[in-house]
């Protein structure tokens, strides 16, 4: 003999249903929840991390530049580029802008490859505008200025650039962080080797 379930009646496939569509609910408010605590936390940690760092450019960086021999070969001029802090990321110093003055009457060059730059206890090989990313480890060719001629570069450190393998990666330039950095450049002038050292700090 076969019997028919009503609705309402207990193995109805009503009730099942029923049920099967409030868990379904319930795991989509779930899921909602723990996606917003996570962003929640993200920016919580985003903006404790922004506190560490002054929210805006200092108000004066101080710049000290020194020749080793004083042959007056060349002036310099230099100066640091600040990158504010945002929800993504703590500010730095971006890179830094310098400015070669040649003060002979024959050509001076720029010798990369014995140039620094240092800061947090570390030293490294300067990465210079023109430059690919990938070849930021490669110091550059030296540059020539022509006599009483002059140059502007922006300079970087080759610990700056970063490669990100995400969907939206790429290669990308991070802020230097910290309170004091030291260029050391080498510009040479026929027989004449001469170290310039930039300190700029706040």
């Amino acid at each position: 003999m076969l019997y028919y379930l009503q609705p309402g009646q207990a193995g109805y496939g009503g009730s099942r249903h029923s049920s099967f569509s409030r868990n379904c609910t319930e795991g989509e408010s779930m899921k909602s929840f723990f996606c917003k605590l996570a962003l929640f936390a993200a920016l919580c940690m985003s903006v404790m991390s922004c506190a560490t760092t002054p929210p805006s450019p200092p108000p004066e960086f101080k710049t000290e530049i020194q020749s080793e021999k004083g042959s007056n070969i060349a002036t310099l001029e230099a100066k640091a580029v600040w990158q504010r802090a945002t929800l993504l990321g703590q500010g730095g110093i971006s890179g830094f802008s310098i400015k070669f003055t040649n003060n002979t009457d024959r050509i001076i060059r720029v010798v990369w490859e014995k140039s620094s730059i240092s800061y947090n206890d570390g030293s490294y090989t300067l990465f210079i505008s023109g430059q690919k990313y990938i070849e930021a480890s490669k110091p550059m060719a030296p540059s020539v200025i022509p006599a009483k001629g002059s140059m502007e570069k922006d300079v970087f450190s080759s610990e700056q650039p970063s490669f990100t393998t995400s969907q939206y990666g790429g290669w990308s330039m991070n802020p230097i962080r910290t309170s004091k950095a030291v260029l050391v450049l080498c510009i040479e002038s026929g027989d004449i080797e001469e170290y310039y050292t930039v300190t700029i700090s706040y």
